[in-house]
């Protein structure tokens, strides 16, 4: 379903925009507005949305198409989300649908809130640390629009100890109310820096999901169109230098087109991966911006190592979310990988140890196209090879050692509650940002290498992914995209 500002004005309100985006006659039927954009985007999750406000900003006709339906149609028979399969190879199982949304709203759908930087040693890792490798990019051309994102994410939050957290060049844009009392608990040994943590608050402890506000604030705006249910299938170039227009499909399957000055694929880690795989032609036979093998490669994923226990009698510990990273630069100057640690301390006299250790980006570790099952419209799902390095795992070993002995300096005799291990849904890799063709996909300014007006947009560029929650860095690469862009259009 195609909706416009149109569609919206038939009522009133965001309550009403909502309705409309969910909305379900004529679905599978409706033909797509036979015009030309000034940008298509793919995907309406944090990266395609906050880039198509941003483009509105700057006068460009947008459009944003999303395989996935709104709130009120998730799941349906008609709805295409539930075809979205996936088979996963090697040592490690990484389970994609509890981790990703085919949706309108993408990953906002389930997104905890948590809104933290990159630190600017993340983006230079060959040469502070004289391993992995460096970003194309820099954590200052990033800082402006830190901000910028902080504040379209409704961030809360305040900085108690300099150098505890990223640098910072302006406030928070809410700042939590109350004082804030360090937990003092050593590491390692260690005194260590902790920090509050930074949450998207819109009211009460729930942060911001995109189809309440976000996407009708899109939808009603000139020069706005929303396309729900309908799968891109291949992003197509008749010159082999830029993209004419992409190939879509609908629940009915009727083929459909879509035209644009510029394309920006937005559809997560995954299938931002598979599209540009299944995408081929004679001048790109193994997909779009793989001419060097780089496609697909480097997939990694932040584990989650947990311990809840009660607390010894007597301990008098502030409640909230205490997180530190003054181990990282121990860690990676001792050879492993960096882990951040967080200290929750709950309600009834229970708490929370958590890591949240870095994964090597590793080569062997990548989305692929399965080589024998496809959906409905005959593209390969996605295939996804996972498996730990011997780093890894001796940063793993190394935390699950200091959680351990972390929790026996605050736990009751006998305390322990559960020992809990999970994914995080911050998967990155796999369409990663390169200073050539031979070293990523896309170049600095998220430029498809080998196409002039095709780009990606998200955590799937990300070179390396720290111990920091994406999200923030996410938004803040994808409002410079929208400057860049603009700057081609114009």
């Amino acid at each position: 379903m195609a909706i416009t500002r149109r569609d919206f004005l038939i009522g009133s309100g965001a309550v009403v925009a909502t309705s409309a985006i969910g909305s379900s006659g004529g679905c599978a039927g409706e033909r797509l507005p036979d015009e030309s954009y000034d940008l298509c985007i793919i995907g309406s999750g944090f990266a395609g949305t906050f880039l198509g406000l941003r483009a509105l900003d700057h006068g460009l006709r947008t459009v944003i198409v999303e395989a996935g339906s709104s709130p009120q149609r998730g799941g349906s028979p008609d709805s295409l989300e539930v075809s979205f399969k996936f088979r996963n190879s090697g040592l490690q199982s990484y389970p994609v649908n509890g981790t990703r949304a085919i949706a309108v709203g993408g990953a906002s759908r389930h997104w905890g809130g948590v809104t933290t930087r990159l630190w600017p040693e993340d983006f230079r890792m060959k040469s502070e640390f004289g391993r992995l490798v460096d970003w194309p990019i820099t954590f200052e051309d990033l800082l402006s629009y830190y901000c910028e994102a902080e504040r379209l994410l409704l961030t809360r939050g305040f900085t108690v100890v300099p150098g505890a957290e990223p640098t910072r060049n302006c406030p928070y844009p809410n700042v939590k109310g109350g004082d804030y009392r360090d937990p003092g608990i050593r590491i390692e040994g260690k005194d260590v820096a902790y920090f509050p943590l930074a949450h998207s608050r819109r009211g009460g402890n729930f942060a911001i999901r995109l189809f309440d506000q976000e996407i009708p604030n899109f939808i009603q705006s000139n020069g706005a169109t929303l396309v729900e249910n309908r799968q891109v299938i291949n992003i197509v170039t008749l010159d082999g230098k830029t993209v004419d227009y992409v190939d879509l499909r609908g629940p009915a399957g009727r083929p459909e087109k879509l035209r644009a000055k510029v394309f920006v694929i937005a559809a997560g880690v995954v299938e931002s991966c598979r599209l540009l795989l299944a995408s081929r032609s004679s001048w790109f036979p193994d997909g779009l911006g793989n001419r060097h093998r780089q496609l697909g490669h480097y997939f990694n994923v932040h584990p989650s190592l947990q311990t809840k226990f009660d607390l010894r009698p007597g301990l008098d510990l502030p409640q909230g979310h205490h997180r530190t990273c003054s181990l990282n630069h121990d860690y990676r100057r001792e050879g492993i990988n960096a882990c951040q640690y967080q200290l929750d301390v709950l309600a009834a006299g229970t708490a929370r140890w958590k890591a949240q250790p870095e994964i090597e980006p590793n080569y062997d570790n990548y989305v692929t196209l399965h080589g024998t099952e496809s959906d409905g419209f005959g593209v390969p799902i996605p295939e996804i090879h996972f498996g730990y390095t011997a780093q890894d795992q001796r940063t793993l070993e190394r935390s699950y050692a200091t959680l351990e002995a972390a929790k026996r300096k605050l736990a009751a005799a006998g305390g322990t509650v559960s020992d809990h291990d999970r994914w995080r849904a911050h998967p990155a890799g796999t369409c990663r940002m390169g200073f050539d063709e031979t070293t990523g996909v896309v170049d600095r300014n998220n430029r498809v290498f080998g196409l002039d007006n095709l780009f990606v947009s998200g955590a799937c560029t990300f070179p390396t992914s720290g111990t920091a929650n994406p999200t923030n860095t996410v938004v803040a690469m994808t409002l410079r995209l929208a400057d860049h862009i603009h700057g081609l259009v114009a």
